[in-house]
């Protein structure tokens, strides 16, 4: 039996909205303003240097195999 994407789609949002419905808006707000803003950054940061590393892995693996996909 194979269930569709769309039924998958529907029942994640579900499953979300009853998660926030039972979420303490003031903690995650309090949470959230004590956030240290110098690591997000950090984080936000290495993200791109990560995906071109990854890509650079992924066209030296292809390379290997002996397909040249640009």
């Amino acid at each position: 039996m194979k269930i569709s994407t769309k039924y998958l789609s529907i029942v994640g949002i579900l499953l979300f909205a009853v998660i926030i419905s039972n979420a303490d808006i003031s903690k995650i707000f309090t949470i959230i303003s004590g956030v240290n803003l110098g690591m997000i950054a950090l984080g936000l940061a290495i993200v791109p240097v990560t995906i071109l590393f990854k890509a650079i892995r992924w066209k030296k693996i292809i390379y290997t195999v002996g397909s040249n996909t640009p």
